[in-house]
């Protein structure tokens, strides 16, 4: 028998497209995994780290080409607490909302590899390309959001 999988959710932002995906990621792997979802800012890091969830899915939204400064703060915090627990997730999976570039790819490349040495990086990166004006994903991409689950949970039950 398969022991269920608990998965934390990380995002940015409570009113914007990382929030939806989010949410969406949730609704779609409830059937499969145990979850806490959270938003960056309100999260304690140390409680991923108590309730000992495998893997970590990460949300952030593209800007400049960087990685959000208080999603990569809340990382470092997790990291650190995680170490000084000897209690390591074994997987870290990202979506990011917005236009994709190999500069942000490989700024967040650095940052896991000085972060998290026995982690395994699910790959491939999740991007989910919105238009600013609209509130709403178009169905072509909450198909991509509900395919992308699927993979998650096929690789973490394989």
């Amino acid at each position: 028998m398969l022991t269920t999988k608990k998965i934390g959710i990380i995002h940015i932002s409570n009113f914007s497209f990382s929030m939806i995906v989010a949410n969406l990621l949730e609704e779609y792997l409830a059937e499969y995994c145990d979850l806490i979802v959270g938003l960056v800012s309100t999260m304690d890091p140390k409680i991923i780290i108590d309730e000992e969830v495998d893997t970590l899915i990460i949300g952030d939204i593209i800007s400049n080409n960087l990685p959000n400064l208080d999603l990569l703060s809340w990382l470092k915090n997790f990291s650190f607490l995680s170490l000084k627990d000897h209690k390591q997730i074994k997987t870290i999976i990202m979506y990011c909302v917005g236009t994709p570039s190999k500069a942000y790819e490989l700024e967040w490349q650095k940052f896991f590899q000085e972060n998290f040495i026995s982690v395994s990086i699910y790959s491939p990166v999740l991007y989910v390309e919105v238009i600013p004006s609209q509130y709403s994903l178009e169905n072509h991409l909450i198909n991509k959001i509900k395919q992308f689950s699927k993979c998650i949970v096929s690789y973490l039950y394989s």
